[in-house]
């Protein structure tokens, strides 16, 4: 089913109700957090944006069809505390490698969702490391879950 611009929230949930129990999925690139927020609590299984590569859209359909959710970090609502991530001095583009980390993807996989080279990755986790004083990701991570970033 297609929505016109601008799309509500109530004819997400209608889209939702006529199509159960298939899975919905938005595709769009103009949409606010909290439009994106209030479609996952009623339901839709991921936002897709448009300018996606292939092979992008490919991982986040498999990923659905898995029975997860996919948003691009850029539209995730964050939890974190904005003091922690300030005194780290991470910034936010770091923070979504973080995040990805947390979930023990790999740097190929971060690669694809977040559509970077892998020299980009590599980068901002060395960047990560470095800015949280670890020596390796593992170390990041446990430093990240201690001062509450993740």
């Amino acid at each position: 089913t297609s929505l016109a611009y601008p799309v509500q929230i109530a004819d997400v949930q209608a889209v939702l109700q006529k199509c159960d129990p298939a899975k919905v999925i938005l595709f769009g690139n103009e949409t606010t957090h909290t439009f994106v927020q209030n479609c996952l609590d009623i339901g839709v299984s991921g936002l897709i944006p448009k300018q996606f590569s292939f092979e992008s859209l490919m991982f986040a359909l498999k990923l659905i069809q898995s029975g997860q959710v996919y948003v691009p970090s850029e539209q995730q609502v964050t939890t974190f505390a904005d003091d922690a991530l300030e005194q780290c001095s991470l910034s936010c583009k770091e923070f979504d490698v973080l995040k990805k980390l947390t979930e023990g993807l790999s740097n190929k996989d971060i690669m694809r969702i977040l559509g970077l080279s892998e020299t980009t990755v590599k980068m901002r986790v060395r960047s990560i490391c470095k800015k949280l004083g670890a020596a390796n990701r593992t170390q990041a991570l446990v430093f990240a879950q201690r001062q509450g970033l993740i």
